[in-house]
């Protein structure tokens, strides 16, 4: 029977039921709270198996194939309960089709959900506690056998010990992966009985995969050996040899061989046999994960929960390409925190679970469907700002960079901070967070240099949560009294801090006078560089136009007038020996901070000052109360 007449049977059954149920004349029988709630039920069900018939025609091979298994299972319990024709408790009946049309309620709730993945494989991303292994296991709770699921915990040892281990075949292992290792895991109270039976099963499980692998290659050499057709071809298809031929892919000098008689594998290197258990942590991930796909029925959902574990991010990148690549028939669901991975994706469609609700419930956004935020942000940045739970901090600079390192050790406790490189994309990325639909869970920030912005710019961009750095650069924080005093104060006494404080301020005033010009342009140039980096042409005209149009743009910026007032209030910071106001203005982050300062304060004294930063939680404190007292997040 194909499906679309199976579904339309199930309907049939539905609505006879409901015709039975209307047709009760016993009261009491009537009066069952079971009884009266099936009749909604069951319509719900009808409506829900119409829709179904539209969904198969979507040329997605694995769903189609889930939606068969649990169309098949549907049917033919419905069909054996509507046909049973003597209950010795009246009720009896009734409570176990609820109990089918309540299963039926989750598989239901399962194909909506994994009617989210397309023609590519999926990342499942998102922040610590949104559920995302959760969701694993509840997919894994299906009665289907196409949704195969990987745990992230592994006990990859070789127990030869194992009882009738050798006995251990293909149906067995169709049992194994038939179990909710993940939700196994999950103990709502303390039980020891239940905790060592789910580590001894898990410790099994790597063991019986390699003993599956044997004995599947021991039977199909046994055909190859009753057909009488011994051949490259017939040797190319048998599981080992391809298992092989994708192993040395990525362990080029280590072979698997069989063991027939304990069956078994065992590595050769150079010549040299060694015990599975010799094989390093990852070679064993390798073997592990090799096998389990391998063994994976045709057209399954392949559930990877932290698929990185024990892999350096050279060989998880060729694995799963290699992996996607010989089970094209799969489809691949990633759940990950680790970015190296989700960025090697690149073909994959990133899903983002955005909230759970227990015990079913998720929101799970397509993100290529639901917004363009993959236009907007890199993948690598998507990923870390979507696995965010707490706000985002965006700042100039790179993962490496002194602005980083800054932000980071500040503000640790109230944000995740991402650097992006320049302050245009700061910018771009704070405004493209907050008034995006999508991201309303969350709240990003953004921190710029002031680059002479004057106080009406600086009050415009606090608008849009995004703050300008109290400093000319983020180097001169390092130079505060506050920081001087606590980096010293640990070598030398009050009366020496004050000496080697006292005669590096005179010497960075000595050097900024005479640098005067040069500040003055170094001052100029970044703010036509940051002024012709937002600059766009208006529209399409000639080319003489165009040229009239950026020198009346330059002429707006009032370059000469700019230059005397920098001048002048440089002049003015000096004249006035102000170095709080000197550290706003100066930009000689180098003659300073690896010239002057080792000179004069201490030797490498950006290293010891930054050691301070991010060992003293007292500065910290300090240093936010008055320097970014205005930062609220």
């Amino acid at each position: 029977m194909e499906i679309k007449q199976k579904i339309e049977k199930i309907n049939e059954i539905s609505e006879d039921i409901i015709i039975e149920i209307n047709e009760i004349r016993d009261e009491k029988l009537k009066k069952d709270n079971i009884v009266n709630a099936l009749p909604e039920m069951l319509k719900k069900s009808i409506e829900d198996f119409k829709k179904l018939i539209v969904l198969i025609e979507i040329p997605n091979d694995q769903l189609v194939t889930f939606v068969n298994e649990v169309v098949d299972n549907h049917y033919t319990q419905l069909d054996n309960y509507s046909h049973q024709g003597y209950y010795a408790n009246s009720v009896q009946k009734y409570v176990d089709i609820e109990a089918i049309l309540i299963n039926l309620r989750g598989e239901l709730k399962r194909i909506d959900y994994l009617s989210l993945i397309g023609d590519k494989n999926v990342v499942l991303v998102g922040g610590n506690g949104v559920g995302k292994s959760s969701f694993a296991s509840y997919l894994k709770e299906s009665l289907s056998n196409n949704i195969i699921v990987v745990p992230a915990q592994k006990i990859l040892f070789y127990n030869s010990n194992i009882n009738a281990l050798h006995l251990t075949g293909k149906n067995e292992m169709k049992n194994i992966q038939e179990q909710n290792f993940i939700g196994q895991g999950k103990f709502n109270q303390d039980n020891n009985y239940a905790a060592g039976r789910y580590i001894n099963e898990l410790s099994e499980l790597f063991s019986k995969l390699v003993t599956v692998i044997a004995n599947e290659q021991v039977k199909e050499e046994h055909k190859v050996m009753e057909s009488n057709e011994f051949s490259d071809t017939s040797r190319d298809n048998t599981i080992l040899y391809k298992i092989n031929k994708l192993w040395q892919t990525l362990i080029p000098d280590i072979i698997l061989e069989l063991d027939t008689t304990n069956r078994t594998l065992i590595p050769k290197k150079n010549n040299q046999v060694y015990s599975l258990n010799s094989l390093s942590d990852g070679e064993k991930a390798i073997l592990y994960y090799i096998c389990l796909v391998f063994l994976a029925e045709s057209n399954s959902f392949i559930v990877v929960d932290e698929p990185e574990t024990f892999l350096n991010v050279s060989n998880f990148n060729r694995l799963w390409d290699t992996l996607e690549s010989y089970r094209d028939d799969c489809k691949f669901i990633y759940i990950s925190h680790v970015i190296d991975f989700i960025v090697t994706r690149s073909n994959a469609e990133m899903l983002w679970c955005k909230k759970f609700s227990y015990p079913d419930y998720w929101e799970i956004i397509r993100l290529d469907h639901e917004s363009n935020l993959e236009d907007i942000f890199p993948k690598e940045l998507l990923s870390e700002i979507l696995g965010a739970r707490k706000p985002i901090l965006f700042c100039e600079g790179e993962k490496n960079s002194l602005d980083y390192f800054v932000y980071t050790n500040l503000f640790r406790e109230e944000v995740i901070v991402c650097p992006v490189g320049g302050h245009t994309k700061v910018i771009e990325y704070t405004r493209a967070y907050n008034n995006s639909p999508t991201l309303d869970n969350n709240i990003a920030f953004g921190i710029i240099d002031s680059d002479l912005m004057n106080e009406h710019q600086i009050l415009k961009y606090k608008e849009d949560s995004i703050y300008t750095l109290p400093f000319n650069e983020i180097e001169m924080i390092f130079f505060t009294k506050e920081v001087i005093d606590n980096t010293l104060n640990h070598s030398f006494s009050e009366k020496v801090v004050d000496e080697k404080t006292t005669k590096f301020i005179k010497k960075f005033f000595d050097i900024v006078n005479q640098d005067k010009e040069e500040i003055v342009a170094q001052t100029i140039k970044k703010f036509m560089d940051n002024q012709l980096s937002n600059y766009r042409i208006n529209e399409n005209k000639s080319t003489m136009l165009m040229v009239k149009e950026v020198n009346l743009w330059i002429e707006g910026l009032s370059i000469p007038d700019l230059e005397i007032n920098v001048r002048k209030n440089l002049e003015q910071v000096i004249l006035d020996n102000d170095f709080n106001e000197m550290l706003k203005v100066a930009p000689q982050k180098n003659a300073i901070s690896r010239g002057l300062a080792n000179k004069e304060l201490d030797n490498n004294y950006m290293e010891k000052a930054m050691g301070r930063l991010s060992r003293d939680n007292t500065l910290v404190d300090v240093l936010k109360k008055r320097y970014f007292k205005d930062i609220i997040f």
